[in-house]
Formats: structure tokens, C-alpha cells, sequence
């Protein structure tokens, strides 16, 4: 007898279609058993989907100020920022149990410089930030026999990059110099405990 295997990919429209199509997919609406591969319905599943993507203009300065002594300094600022929500869901309707996972990652990037210009002299200060925290969503649901659902809220390993440059130069006496600093600060990641009832059903899932 011909064995027939059903679509396993979802388009990713959105949770409406995932969701209706778990529904037709129920157990009372399955062709005969014999007529379809048991191993065609472990898996549904859906590509990441992008729910908002951003990108801003945060910060656009620039201005001279002039010191007590009569020097100028040209002042520039510039920020971006930006927004990503995305997610997936899996679904076993074999196997009774669900997964998904939301990530929202927020970039942020920070650039600027300090130029001094005399008849005798020239100094330029350039420094630069960028941060890219990031927080995902996990949540693990069985509704084999009794329905668990588990929620894990996470945040992962995160770097601060943030270099400086300072250029010098005398035109009269052909003397350049530049120095340039690079750090970079790692915060470590992090899992957030929700509640007492939420750790039970977490638990019951690892079991």
C-alpha cells in the first residue's frame, strides 16, 4: 500500500496559521494509520520569523565651543540604535509537546571625536562603544498526559567594546603621534528565576 507523508514545514505567516494547522492536524482527523509514515508527523515546525526590525538615529551633534584661551574644539556625536524581535515554534503532534523561542536583541553603538586645530598644533581625540544585549524567551510545553509548560527567561554572555584614539601632530617640527586604546568588558549571562510554580513545572520536564 502507497505511503503518503504530509507537509512537516509551516510557512511562517504567524501563530494563527501554526496554531490551525496543529488543530487539523489532530488525532481524529489523521488518515488511516496504515495509509500514512508515522515518522512524517514528528516534526512541524516553522523558520525564524521577524516580528520588528528598527533602526534609529539615537544621537546627531555636532557644535564648536570655544575655551577661555581663545582654541576652538569641533565637537561630533553620532548614536545608532537598533531592534530585532524574532522567533520559532516546533511542534510534535506525535510526540504531544511544543517548543518555542523569542529573541529580542537591542544594538547600540555610540561615535565620536574632539578635534583641536592651532596655527602651531593639531590634536584629534576619536572614541567609539558599542553594546548588543540580547534576551531570549524559551518555552517548553508537554501535553502528553498532564499539560507542563515551562518558561525559561534568559540573557546571554554580553561584550562592551570601547576604543579611543587620540592623533597629534606639530606641522613645524614633522612630529606625529598616536595612541590607541581598546578594552572590552564581558557581563556574563544570566537566567531569570520567575516563580515557584514555574521552577515545579521545569523540574517535571527535566525529570
Amino acid at each position: 500500500m502507497r505511503r503518503f507523508c504530509p507537509s512537516s514545514e509551516l510557512s511562517s505567516g504567524g501563530l494563527r496559521e501554526i496554531l490551525n494547522s496543529a488543530i487539523t492536524a489532530s488525532w481524529t482527523e489523521r488518515p488511516a494509520l496504515d495509509t500514512v509514515d508515522p515518522t512524517c508527523y514528528m516534526h512541524r515546525k516553522t523558520k525564524r520569523f521577524f516580528c520588528l526590525q528598527a533602526l534609529i538615529l539615537s544621537q546627531d551633534h555636532k557644535e564648536y565651543l570655544r575655551l577661555g584661551n581663545g582654541f576652538v574644539i569641533d565637537i561630533d556625536l553620532k548614536g545608532a540604535v537598533s531592534f530585532d524581535l524574532s522567533g520559532k515554534i516546533e511542534l510534535s503532534i506525535w510526540n504531544r509537546n511544543a517548543q518555542s523561542l523569542i529573541k529580542k536583541s537591542v544594538g547600540y553603538v555610540s561615535k565620536g571625536s574632539l578635534t583641536l586645530s592651532t596655527p602651531f598644533a593639531q590634536s584629534r581625540l576619536d572614541f567609539l562603544g558599542s553594546l548588543e544585549p540580547k534576551l531570549n524567551l524559551e518555552i517548553d510545553a508537554d501535553f502528553s498526559a498532564n499539560v507542563k509548560l515551562c518558561m525559561k527567561l534568559s540573557q546571554p554572555d554580553t561584550e562592551f567594546r570601547h576604543q579611543v584614539t587620540k592623533l597629534g601632530q606639530i606641522p613645524a617640527a614633522n612630529h606625529r603621534l598616536k595612541l590607541a586604546l581598546n578594552r572590552r568588558q564581558s557581563i556574563p549571562g544570566v537566567t531569570y528565576a520567575l516563580n515557584r510554580k514555574n521552577s515545579e513545572m521545569c523540574s517535571a520536564l527535566g525529570s
